[in-house]
């Protein structure tokens, strides 16, 4: 079994590089991680406690390692830089910017059409990733109620194009809201802290325009008990990751 899921991984990651090299134009990306503004958890104090860390060095871990993993999946296919390793005063300037200048306005998600879905080289690598039936049911249901997902636009498009020309790069990715929200509804045992929560991200593709031209909301659904941080890093973020790539790999 293991040795047929592998097969199938191979063959179609050979599928994906195909498609990125033959018919995905190329794309030069700067990845800007969420801003602290936009996190929103009601786990925090759970996770601070069983992790050893104040909540704002959960936030900072989380806002960091997101960056980190989304940035190196990327990196596969596109040349990408992130803004936040540049270590100096300058890109913490430039950072800090950035945001001053977003303007957010939701939006509503564009759903792959189910004929569209059926002709993706990407399914056969997705179905690797499908959840537990109990979570996909849980997923389904919130796919539903969340039809629309943060997106953003800068209006200073002279800003861009200086950084499009420092840093050689011709889009950015941008994660425009993180939140954890935990179920309490479906609460198996809140006396042992056993429920379930659900991880949002939320992510624009930018030009020079200023104006996304792609964005989503990711709904990951996680399983009971994760309080340390390492374990729903490496638990779920390598995922956001793959989802992030193939919809970008795949987008229009």
């Amino acid at each position: 079994m293991i040795n047929k899921l592998f097969l199938v991984f191979i063959f179609t990651l050979a599928g994906i590089k195909g498609m990125a090299q033959d018919s995905i134009p190329a794309l030069k990306i700067l990845a800007i991680p969420f801003q602290a503004g936009m996190y929103f958890s009601d786990a925090d104090k759970d996770i601070s406690q069983y992790s050893g860390m104040s909540s704002e060095r959960v936030r900072e871990t989380f806002r960091l390692s997101l960056d980190a993993t989304i940035s190196d999946k990327l990196g596969l296919y596109f040349p990408t830089l992130r803004l936040v390793k540049q270590k100096s005063d300058e890109s913490y300037e430039e950072l800090n910017r950035f945001y001053a200048s977003l303007k957010f306005n939701p939006i509503k998600r564009e759903l792959p059409k189910k004929e569209d879905e059926e002709k993706n080289p990407l399914k056969k690598l997705n179905k690797l990733f499908e959840p537990e039936k109990e979570q996909g049911e849980r997923q389904k249901n919130l796919e539903e109620l969340y039809v629309n997902y943060m997106s953003a636009r800068i209006t200073d498009t002279a800003f861009l194009n200086r950084l499009a020309e420092k840093y050689k790069i011709d889009h950015f990715l941008v994660i425009t809201q993180f939140e954890i929200k935990t179920n309490y509804k479906n609460c198996i045992d809140l006396s042992t802290k056993n429920y379930q929560r659900d991880f949002f991200v939320h992510y624009i593709l930018m030009d020079l325009s200023g104006k996304a031209i792609k964005g989503d909301i990711l709904i990951i659904p996680s399983g009971s008990n994760e309080n340390q941080i390492e374990k729903i890093i490496e638990a779920h973020f390598g995922k956001i990751a793959t989802i992030i790539t193939h919809q970008l790999l795949g987008r229009t």
